[in-house]
C-alpha cells in the first residue's frame, strides 16, 4: 500500500521507544535499542519521524533524552541531509553517535558519526560501494564495526573511528545485522 512505509516505520520507532521507557520504569538497567549499556553521558538517542505521508511528513530528527524521558532535545534535523537514518550507536564515552543513513531514497546507506550536539557530521564510509549499516562501537571506542553489501554478499568490516583502516573481517552470503561487541572487545 503506497504511503504505508513511513507510517509503519513511525509505529516501529515509537514501539522501541515505549519498550525502553517501560524497561526503565520496571527498574531494568537502561540500554540502547541494541542492548548495550548507555554511554558515559547517560543519554538515549533516537530518530523521530512523522507518521503521515510526504509532503506533510514531520522532519526526521535525531533526538536525545534522559533515561526517564525528561530533557528531550532535537540535536539535528536529519531531513536536511538524509532521506533515511537508523542504527544509532553511542561511543562508549558519549562523545559521538554513529549511525547509518542515506542521502537519496534509492541510494546506498553510509556510516556517519557526529557529536551529540549535532556538530561535526562526517561520512566514514563514503568511498566503500554498496549499502552499509549497523555501526557498533568497540567497548574502548577505538574501532567501529559495520556490515556492507557488495556484489550480493554481506561483509563484516572494522574501521577506525575516523573511517580509516576499513578492513573486511568476514564475508557471507547471508545478510548480516545487529552487530555487537563482547564486553571486553575481543
Amino acid at each position: 500500500m503506497p504511503g504505508s512505509q513511513p507510517r509503519l516505520f513511525g509505529i516501529v520507532t515509537a514501539s522501541i521507544f515505549i519498550a525502553l521507557v517501560l524497561s526503565w520504569l520496571k527498574g531494568d538497567t537502561p540500554a540502547s535499542s541494541q542492548g548495550t549499556p548507555l554511554p558515559a553521558n547517560g543519554k538515549i538517542a533516537y530518530v523521530a519521524n512523522g507518521s503521515v505521508p510526504a509532503p506533510e511528513r514531520v522532519p526526521w530528527e535525531l533526538r536525545v533524552m534522559n533515561p526517564d524521558g525528561s530533557n528531550v532535545s532535537i540535536i539535528r534535523n536529519l531531513t536536511l541531509d538524509f532521506t533515511l537514518a537508523s542504527f544509532l550507536d553511542w561511543s562508549p564515552d558519549g562523545a559521538r553517535i554513529a549511525f547509518s543513513a542515506r542521502t537519496a531514497f534509492d541510494g546506498p546507506d553510509a556510516i556517519y558519526v557526529m557529536h551529540p550536539d549535532g556538530s561535526s557530521l562526517s561520512n566514514l564510509t563514503g568511498s566503500l560501494p554498496g549499502p552499509k549499516g549497523a555501526p557498533s562501537w568497540s567497548p574502548d571506542g577505538s574501532r567501529i564495526t559495520f556490515w556492507a553489501l557488495s556484489d550480493g554478499r554481506s561483509g563484516l568490516y572494522v574501521m577506525d573511528p575516523d573511517g580509516g583502516n576499513q578492513t573486511l573481517v568476514m564475508e557471507d552470503e547471508a545478510i548480516l545485522s545487529d552487530l555487537a561487541w563482547s564486553p571486553d572487545g575481543s
